[in-house]
């Protein structure tokens, strides 16, 4: 008979497990689209300031300017988007994780990361930095260090072994008892229906 009873199913606390390669990517694709969102906005809201202060007809009578003036501004209008949105990134994944030790995607799936070298468990500035460093790390071979999540005992990444750190589950997670009730009567059917079951 299966270790799940019908009259109360073993609980399964997941707190602290390690968490799985699809809640961490379906965490950071989330996280993705808060950034993204994020700098729509601060883009919309810029652009709105120009116009209201009148710097957007400075910016159009630059594209009358000479090749070599144009050139130039294009080089630090790059330089400065390249600087935001590096500014944006470090800020919103090492400020979140330090402060709590997860992201937006990570508090909506239940993760949390935590430091394995520390006693409290808490993620440092100085890891989190070396973890955001690790992210591109994983990313550059194909996103092999991402895909070593899959193969690893812990279920750790390579930014996770770089910077002592291991993505957990957060919340409790347990076996939905009205699914486990079906199941049993599926597979052992000679076994009585529990009063209310339909």
């Amino acid at each position: 008979m299966s270790r799940y009873s019908r009259q109360n199913p073993a609980r399964v606390n997941l707190i602290n497990q390690p968490a799985g390669f699809a809640s961490r990517t379906v965490a950071m694709l989330i996280d993705i689209v808060a950034i993204s969102l994020s700098l729509t906005i601060f883009t919309y809201l810029t652009s709105v300031v120009l116009t209201f202060f009148g710097l957007d007809i400075v910016l159009q009578e630059m594209e009358s300017a000479s090749v070599t003036v144009q050139n130039i501004m294009r080089f630090f209008v790059i330089l400065s988007v390249g600087i935001v949105l590096s500014f944006a990134n470090i800020t919103y994944f090492v400020f979140l994780w330090s402060l709590d030790g997860k992201t937006i995607g990570m508090g909506l799936l239940g993760l949390r990361v935590i430091s394995v070298r520390t006693q409290d468990e808490d993620v440092r500035v100085l890891q989190a930095l070396i973890r955001y460093a690790g992210l591109w790390i994983c990313a550059a071979p194909f996103l092999l260090g991402f895909l070593w999540i899959l193969a690893h005992d812990e279920r750790k990444g390579w930014h996770d072994i770089m910077s002592k750190t291991q993505v957990v589950y957060d919340w409790e997670a347990r076996p939905d008892e009205h699914f486990l009730q079906r199941l049993m009567r599926q597979t052992a059917p000679e076994l009585p229906p529990t009063a209310g079951g339909k």
